[in-house]
């Protein structure tokens, strides 16, 4: 069954027959009069990508089933050829296999490139973690791409997201290192607290004199019933790199959103999400939900389709 490209409505559409006249023959009162009809290659390198994986069933319909993982389920995908030729049509349908469950019950159907670009286009695989600086994520990503309250997120070239808290680089950070960088070898880190009732409190001091100045005016001013005072000098040295250089970026574990949203909800993208990162972000999972919304609201206000 060859593969022929006509106008509809304008537009260009691909419809299947044996020869040009058969096409117009059959869809004639369907496409565009004075349509061109030209016949297209079979894309072979395709549908070798989307057979590589191994048939898991075959149907009596001729349908082959085969699975592929998208890191959070299993994607079941199903496609049909012509027995007179042995060629795929241009149709994938699919469906998620959760595990528990099927969702959805019915199949979505896409053509065979968009299926291939949604599940079978190859990832890079990254280390994650907290592993860049703001330099090198600016270097690698350019300019933020959103934020969610205090948390920036930006994203490679590659799809993959990264999220840094504001507060690690602010002002406190920065008053902090301009200060005990000029004290790095007398530098001393404190454990301590102010009163039973007061917790405890960490704190640089450019030295040991001048944490026991501290210590003696906290001790002087506070009353000597019910008060248990306790310090730890937990560091000596002062050793940190410039704010900007700091290793306070987290590159998120890959995960296709676009696609996954397609057919789940933004909690339970979010919740997987979540799931993924646990070894990294401790979140309950509203940080990640409000990062996907977001990403959904950033992709609807550029005029692309968010789910």
């Amino acid at each position: 069954m060859k593969r022929w490209e006509v106008t509809y409505l304008g537009k260009p559409f691909m419809l299947y027959g044996n020869t040009a006249e058969e096409v117009v023959r059959k869809y004639s009162t369907t496409i565009d009069k004075g349509s061109d009809v030209v016949e297209l290659p079979y894309p072979q390198e395709l549908f070798d990508k989307l057979t590589e994986l191994p048939i898991v069933h075959r149907d009596s319909k001729g349908y082959e089933y085969r699975e592929v993982n998208t890191g959070c389920n299993y994607c079941t995908y199903r496609i049909n050829k012509d027995e007179s030729d042995g060629r795929y049509y241009d149709m994938v349908q699919y469906r998620i296999n959760c595990g528990r469950l099927i969702a959805p019950a019915l199949w979505s159907t896409c053509s065979a490139q968009e299926f291939a670009d949604m599940y079978l286009k190859p990832v890079p695989d990254k280390k994650c973690g907290f592993l860049l600086s703001l330099k090198e994520v600016k270097k690698l990503c350019g300019k933020v791409q959103f934020k969610v309250g205090k948390v920036n997120v930006w994203k490679d070239s590659d799809g993959y997201y990264y999220i840094g808290y504001q507060q690690d680089w602010g002002k406190y950070f920065k008053d902090e290192y301009k200060v005990m960088s000029e004290h790095r070898e007398t530098a001393v880190y404190v454990s301590f607290s102010e009163g039973l009732y007061g917790g405890y409190k960490h704190r640089w001091f450019e030295s040991e004199d001048a944490w026991h100045e501290y210590w003696k005016k906290i001790t002087n001013e506070q009353p000597s019933y019910g008060r248990t005072l306790n310090y730890e000098i937990v560091r000596r040295g002062y050793s940190k790199l410039p704010v900007e250089e700091r290793k306070l970026i987290c590159r998120l574990k890959y995960m296709n959103l676009e696609r996954e949203l397609r057919t789940e909800p933004v909690d339970l993208v979010a919740q997987w999400w979540a799931r993924y990162n646990s070894g990294f972000i401790d979140d309950n999972g509203k940080l990640f939900t409000d990062i996907v919304k977001k990403i959904c609201e950033v992709k609807t206000r550029k005029g692309v389709e968010a789910i």
